[in-house]
């Protein structure tokens, strides 16, 4: 399947520190198998889709300046009724009889380490300096420290292929 690592900082990301190919790990202790270069208008198109499908709705907005979002704030409210709830009621449904099965250590997993439940990476970084992309509580974890109103910096955009 194939989705998209989208490069994110807190300041403006240099040209040459853009995410490229050589950029990311992959192979089979990657969450990646090959990653490829995408188009200008393939690359506006995934921020754009960040902002209004992949985050959760209204957290962020496209910002004034080209290749920046905007945090709205609402992380409270999306753990206290969105992430949160998920958890408890996955914790809830594991017994001394299921827990070891699996399909629910697999969902567990998944939810703690993909929050948002999308197949799109994140590489925190406008230096390029680390060689993997995270899953999206990583991305929501690093957003939490930040006020209303923080400016974030988009950088390369990849396909990537799992």
């Amino acid at each position: 399947m194939h989705s998209r690592i989208i490069q994110i900082a807190d300041s403006p990301i240099d040209k040459e520190n853009f995410l490229d190919e050589d950029s990311i790990e992959t192979g089979p202790n990657s969450l990646v198998d090959y990653t490829a270069e995408i188009s200008e208008k393939e690359r506006q198109l995934a921020i754009e889709n960040l902002v209004n499908h992949w985050l959760p709705k209204g957290m962020f907005s496209l910002g004034t300046e080209p290749d920046t979002i905007v945090y709205n704030g609402g992380m409270d409210d999306w753990l206290g009724k969105e992430w949160l709830p998920k958890i408890r009621q996955a914790a809830q449904n594991l017994s001394t009889y299921n827990v070891f099965k699996s399909l629910n250590l697999y969902r567990m997993e998944r939810l703690l380490d993909n929050a948002l439940d999308i197949g799109t990476l994140f590489y925190i970084s406008s230096d390029n300096y680390q060689s993997y992309a995270e899953r999206s509580t990583a991305f929501m974890e690093y957003i939490n420290e930040y006020p209303e109103g923080h400016v974030f910096y988009i950088g390369g955009v990849l396909d990537y292929h799992w």
